[in-house]
């Protein structure tokens, strides 16, 4: 057998597969997926409800409005450079949607409203969908402690000084009126491809 041929044998066999570009799979975004909503969503928790402690429903609605943009950039931050380790990842962000969205930048797109909405009408499960070259997985968010009632809950039984704090920032506020163990909305990290 000539030696070229030898040689392409050899290039097809080992080195194309080795340079074949890799995919980030289904298990592996999700598993990340976790990781991080755990991370923000228990950090974000913890400092809430410190913040209702010491400032009252209100106070920590304030803390809401003004930081939590900042926590979460904070901790996109943390957890890029581990998302790029992911086969194929160019970058990622996560944020919170809802049905009943109090900030109107967590409105869903359309696609994010057909999954809530037959979330409702059933049991929640982690979601893992692909558009325009991005991964996106969504996981469901649930009311779990009467903290996220403080604000959340019925308009009758939440702080007054709350109730008049989310008219007065979130005018189309539709995110009260929860009970426990209601469907709140979803927690979706994205990831965008190379």
């Amino acid at each position: 057998m000539p030696c070229y041929r030898l040689v392409c044998l050899y290039a097809s066999v080992v080195l194309v597969p080795a340079c074949a570009k890799k995919r980030l799979t289904p298990e592996q975004a999700l598993n990340f997926a976790q990781q991080v909503q755990q991370d923000v969503v228990s950090g974000l928790q913890k400092t809430l409800l410190e913040k209702v402690e010491t400032l009252g429903a209100a106070g920590a609605l304030s803390f809401c409005r003004e930081h939590v943009k900042d926590y979460g950039q904070q901790k996109m931050a943390e957890w890029l450079a581990r998302a790029q380790e992911l086969p194929g990842i160019q970058d990622f962000r996560f944020r919170r949607i809802s049905l009943r969205n109090r900030n109107p930048a967590n409105a869903p797109d359309n696609e994010q409203r057909q999954i809530l909405e037959q979330w409702q009408n059933g049991k929640a499960s982690p979601v893992l969908y692909e558009n325009d070259g991005k991964f996106f997985v969504m996981q469901p968010i649930y009311i779990q402690q009467p903290l996220c009632l403080k604000c959340h809950g019925d308009e009758k039984t939440i702080d007054p000084k709350a109730v008049a704090a989310i008219r007065q920032h979130y005018p189309g506020d539709k995110a009260t009126g929860y009970r426990l163990g209601d469907l709140r909305g979803a927690f979706i990290v994205e990831f965008k491809t190379r």
